[in-house]
């Protein structure tokens, strides 16, 4: 197709290499900074005067505090996703200037109603790993040493490593999908955007909403793993571990993300994130499992302002 320049209102940038793998680092600079680069060239040539780009909160890297003005404050990328998140922040701003509108949301997971969700990424990958190992013990009819059943619940002693102060960034999909279709329709450029909960779950809650879900018993949320008692529980923490690797970071520490931008160009139109709790955690592993952890496929989406989020 070919357009006339001047021709288009608004371009929203909203794909993304998500994977937190830095095995994939190539293909994630390639897809975070190499794609950007290639939109930012279309948004010039075609003179498209407003852009409004979905980046991630976690372009914070390890910084203790974040707020919408900051960028570059000495902070520490714990991956290739979020230094090439970065990188294509400073690419837009310094390309497009004014006319830009950056959108940071933190964890996305499922719909706050449904819980449904396209693809089970980051929040998921420990849950799931459970999920799996709880099914496969429960096909035995004799339980490897170290692990029983009690009360109707598998009783192991493994550990999630991670810190059970810290806390999890969790946003509905549903509510930021809403925030940024509005954000579009007004169409405020030059100003940064944070989609975050100012009440996050604390991990210590999401540990013992996940035990009850898939009822098991003596799982700890702690950094120092607990003593091994049989060579097959060291294989299940093996499998644990390899699940969280990529994501220990979210799980050891919690950023404190600042600014209010969204609610002060909305107004009236912006309604805050729904409460991340139990019930709320549950919702989201109820519609996992429902559909094994897959692809929905046909399932029609939750209704909302736009047909998707990445």
């Amino acid at each position: 197709l070919k357009h006339r320049k001047g021709s288009f209102e608004a371009a929203v940038h909203c794909a993304a290499s998500i994977s937190f793998d830095d095995r994939q680092s190539d293909s994630i600079w390639a897809t975070n900074l190499g794609g950007t680069r290639h939109f930012a060239q279309v948004v010039r040539d075609l003179s498209i005067p407003r852009v409004h780009a979905v980046s991630t909160a976690y372009v914070a890297g390890d910084a203790p505090r974040f707020s919408e003005t900051d960028l570059e404050i000495g902070q520490r990328s714990r991956n290739a996703y979020e230094a090439s998140k970065k990188a294509a922040e400073e690419l837009l701003i310094a390309s497009l200037g004014d006319c830009l509108q950056i959108i940071r949301p933190s964890i996305v997971v499922g719909h706050s109603d449904s819980g449904q969700i396209h693809a089970f990424e980051g929040f998921y990958n420990a849950p799931r790993a459970l999920h799996r190992i709880v099914d496969g013990l429960a096909t035995k009819s004799i339980l490897p040493e170290g692990i029983r059943r009690q009360d109707g619940r598998i009783v192991m002693p493994l550990t999630l490593r991670v810190d059970a102060a810290a806390r999890l960034n969790l946003v509905p999909i549903n509510w930021v999908v809403d925030v940024m279709a509005s954000l579009i329709d007004v169409g405020q450029t030059g100003k940064c955007c944070h989609l975050t909960h100012d009440s996050p779950i604390g991990i210590d809650e999401v540990v013992a909403t996940v035990s009850q879900h898939f009822a098991v018993a003596g799982l700890r949320a702690e950094d120092v793993p607990q003593a091994r008692r049989s060579r097959e529980v060291d294989l299940l923490q093996r499998r644990l571990d390899a699940a969280l690797r990529a994501y220990r970071p979210y799980l050891m520490s919690d950023t404190v993300f600042t600014g209010n931008t969204a609610a002060r160009l909305l107004g009236a139109r912006y309604m805050p994130p729904p409460r991340i709790d139990s019930a709320m955690v549950q919702k989201l592993l109820e519609f996992a499992t429902s559909v094994n952890w897959r692809r929905p496929g046909n399932r029609k989406p939750p209704e909302t302002n736009l047909a998707a989020c990445a």
